[in-house]
């Protein structure tokens, strides 16, 4: 029998009061458990390494790198080493011993810019083992204005202004700026060789719209060599505005044609004269300046003609439209001097054509990489794909790297046939392109099928006189000689021409431990 409690006594809360204070020593020790946990994770497990390098990516010393995190109870600060065999790099030790999100940011020099952002953001997860790596790419810039004005010294706007890279500058890019209205451009570039050159405005069509000649310098191109160190530069641009036009006539003759007339001559019905020519409408002529650049272009009228006005007086190349099935009594090219109005028949320029029997055709171009140069004297080989099918000649570049391939009009293999076109491999260079095209003819006579360029480079050499090699490869078990071209992003036949080894060998294989140089 359990004693009897009292009504006040059955319903007083101080009964509670050991449960919840053994609740709070629970809370207490589980606290402590986790903060004790916490602080017994070793300080100094993680660490950061890093780098600067200039847009040549050469190692900058004495950059400051500024570290930034939840987890540091004050920034950290470290700046690039300067001896030789850790130029450019930079490391933060002993980081608080927590994963977490660090914040990296590079202190420019005056005159840098960051090729990389200058400011990162990266983590630094649980259990890393191997300190993090980052990275920082700087480039010096020097602001250079270019001026264009005309005789009287007014600034020319909406003049395109680009600045080329020039030789052994290898690690910029084209940059192309257009004159404001006062004439003037602004670009920042970095140090090297650079050459300038200057193109006039065009319409929407792609017409010049107006005509200026150059006077300073005479060439419409310049080289300026920039200096780290350099403040600033100028460049000048001087052109005067001229105009001048060239009438041109196409005519395409024939032996015996009847053109129904009258006895006196004149074009009616019934009598027939013969005529030697008739103008020849929608003919493509293409106006070239001496550098082969594009001035002008377009097709002939109704009366077989075209004009060029607006001219700048000078040199200029005339070419007419290579069309199958007909030949030129005279050249296609032809040189012209626009020294004022010449669209007066007097001077019309007059080219004729007549049909002849030639049909398909096959055009292609060889080029340098360097400066998309055409590369004279190349060989083209063309064999047939269809068996028996017609088998040209092999043709060789002309000055301006350019080739072609003419097939008769009257042969039935022709029309719709299947062709291999492949370029002479030579010693001392490497191909960037495929060395062979297919190509397949159309059923018709019409336009030469176009082919694409052929590209080539010569092959560098080292100071020692062996080929140049962007870095090597050792071959592992299991790879070919594509599959480490295909890595690198290089063509089979530039690994093949820098591997003379393996080019040689009969089946062309490679070996494990075989060191490859990677063009």
């Amino acid at each position: 029998m359990f004693p009897t409690q009292s009504k006040a006594h059955r319903f007083s809360p101080l009964w509670l009061l050991p449960m919840i204070a053994l609740a709070l020593l629970l809370a207490a020790y589980l606290l402590f458990a986790a903060s004790t946990a916490q602080a017994q994770t070793p300080a100094g497990e993680y660490c950061i390494e890093g780098i600067v390098i200039d847009w040549e990516e050469k190692p900058l010393a004495g950059i400051t790198v500024t570290l930034e995190g939840d987890l540091l109870s004050a920034p950290l600060t470290a700046v690039s080493k300067s001896n030789d065999d850790d130029k450019g790099k930079f490391s933060f030790k002993d980081l608080p011993g927590r994963a977490g999100t660090y914040t990296a940011t590079v202190t420019l020099p005056p005159g840098w810019e960051g090729v990389t952002p200058t400011t990162i953001s990266f983590p630094i997860n649980v259990g890393e083992k191997s300190c993090v790596k980052i990275r920082f790419k700087l480039r010096y810039i020097v602001p250079v204005t270019v001026y264009k004005f005309d005789t009287d010294h007014v600034g020319l706007p909406d003049w395109k202004i680009k600045a080329v890279p020039g030789k052994g500058n290898l690690f910029a890019e084209v940059v192309e700026k257009t004159t404001d209205v006062s004439g003037t451009a602004v670009f920042s570039l970095t140090p090297g060789l650079w050459i300038f050159v200057e193109h006039p405005p065009t319409t929407e069509k792609g017409d010049i719209r107006e005509t200026y000649r150059p006077v300073l310098p005479p060439t419409a191109a310049q080289e300026v060599e920039i200096k780290r160190g350099d403040q600033g530069f100028a460049v000048f641009f001087k052109n005067e505005l001229v105009t001048g036009c060239i009438l041109i006539r196409k005519l395409a003759w024939t032996d015996s044609s009847l053109i129904p007339g009258n006895e006196n001559g004149e074009v009616g019905i019934g009598v027939t004269q013969y005529v030697g020519s008739y103008p020849a409408a929608g003919w493509g002529f293409k106006l070239l300046r001496t550098d082969g650049s594009l001035a002008r272009k377009g097709v002939t009228d109704a009366r077989g003609e075209i004009r060029f006005d607006g001219l700048p007086l000078g040199p200029y190349i005339l070419v007419e439209e290579d069309r199958p099935g007909w030949s030129e009594f005279f050249a296609r090219e032809l040189d012209v001097n626009v020294t004022g109005n010449l669209c007066n028949d007097a001077d019309a320029i007059i080219f004729d054509n007549y049909q002849d029997d030639s049909g398909f055709c096959i055009e292609g171009r060889k080029i340098d990489s360097n400066g998309g140069y055409g590369i004279p004297g190349w060989k083209i080989k063309i064999k047939p794909l269809d068996k028996g099918g017609f088998d040209p000649d092999d043709v060789i570049t002309d000055g301006l790297g350019k080739y072609r391939v003419t097939f008769p009009l009257r042969d039935y293999r022709i029309p719709g046939g299947k062709f291999e076109v492949c370029e002479e491999e030579k010693d001392g260079w490497v191909a960037e392109t495929p060395t062979c095209q297919t190509v397949r003819l159309p059923e018709w006579p019409g336009a030469c099928v176009q082919l694409k360029d052929f590209v080539n480079k010569q092959v560098r050499h080292d100071d020692k006189g062996g080929d140049y090699c962007s870095g090597y490869h050792i071959v592992k078990p299991g790879e070919g000689l594509y599959d480490i071209a295909k890595k690198y992003g290089v063509p089979a036949s530039a690994m093949l021409n820098a591997n003379p080894a393996v080019k040689k060998h009969p089946h062309q294989w490679v070996f494990i431990g075989q060191k490859l140089c990677i063009p």
